[in-house]
């Protein structure tokens, strides 16, 4: 995507918001941390919250409710295609079914050849589309800063 990209202070930030997440300061979204390991090695991982409605999703008329939200998933890139992101995403299902949730939600970029077979393999259909633009229409800046 143009508008994702890996940037130096991602993974503290990330390892930053674990902290947060591990510490259980968060009341409203309980945080659901799920890691495939292998002899202590971390494999795969997956960062996801419970998001109650009505609320975050609440103007997109989804009923009220409780829902699991993957925010970062991720398997190691040499260990994909192995099983391991289904098994990881089960597992996520097991520790988020307490909160009995009506479904699932998450965001991937189309465009991501890997995303685009996985998520709906796992059976994750689209609920909606969001189209991003940068630029004006003659390439200007869509905002600027007035000095």
């Amino acid at each position: 995507s143009p508008f994702a990209r890996m940037v130096p202070a991602l993974e503290r930030e990330f390892r930053q918001r674990l902290l947060y997440l591990w510490a259980d300061e968060d009341v409203d979204r309980p945080p659901v941390i799920v890691v495939a390991e292998r002899a202590g090695e971390v494999l795969a991982m997956a960062e996801c919250y419970v998001e109650t409605l009505p609320g975050w999703l609440s103007n997109y008329r989804l009923p009220d409710g409780n829902y699991g939200y993957l925010n970062s998933v991720g398997v190691r890139s040499d260990l994909r295609g192995l099983g391991i992101g289904r098994l990881l995403v089960q597992g996520v299902f097991e520790q988020l079914a307490a909160y009995e949730p009506l479904g699932y939600a998450l965001w991937f970029t189309y465009s991501n050849p890997l995303s685009s077979k996985f998520w709906p393999h796992l059976g994750f259909r689209p609920l909606w589309t969001q189209y991003q633009r940068r630029r004006g229409i003659a390439g200007t800046p869509l905002w600027h800063a007035e000095g």
